[in-house]
C-alpha cells in the first residue's frame, strides 16, 4: 500500500482563533501581554495586602500592650487605696442604676 503524504491541517475557524487570543494565547503560542497589567496589579493589591496585615498586627499589639498597662496601674491603684476604689466602684454603680430607670 502506497502512504498518503500527510496533508496540511485545515486552518482553524476564524470564531476558534479569536476565542483563543480572547482567552490570553494566540494560535502562535505566545503570549497575550494584555495579561500583564492585571497581573501587576493583582501584585500590588496583593503587597498593599501584606503591609495592611502587618500595620494592623502592629496597631493591634500596641493597643493589647497599652491595655495591660492601664489594668496594671488600675490594679496598683486599687491595692494602694481599697476603700476608695469601693466608694468609687458603688458610686458609679448607684449613677448606672439612677441612669437606666428613667
Amino acid at each position: 500500500m502506497a502512504e498518503m503524504p500527510s496533508s496540511p491541517k485545515p486552518p482553524a475557524p476564524q470564531g476558534a482563533q479569536a476565542a483563543s487570543r480572547h482567552e490570553g494565547h494566540d494560535p502562535t503560542g505566545q503570549h497575550d501581554h494584555r495579561q500583564e497589567p492585571g497581573q501587576e496589579l493583582r501584585d500590588q493589591t496583593q503587597a498593599l495586602m501584606t503591609q495592611g496585615k502587618e500595620v494592623a498586627a502592629e496597631y493591634y499589639e500596641e493597643g493589647r500592650n497599652q491595655i495591660r498597662a492601664w489594668q496594671q496601674h488600675l490594679e496598683k491603684h486599687v491595692r494602694e487605696k481599697p476603700l476608695q476604689s469601693v466608694l468609687i466602684a458603688a458610686g458609679v454603680g448607684l449613677l448606672y442604676a439612677l441612669l437606666r430607670r428613667r
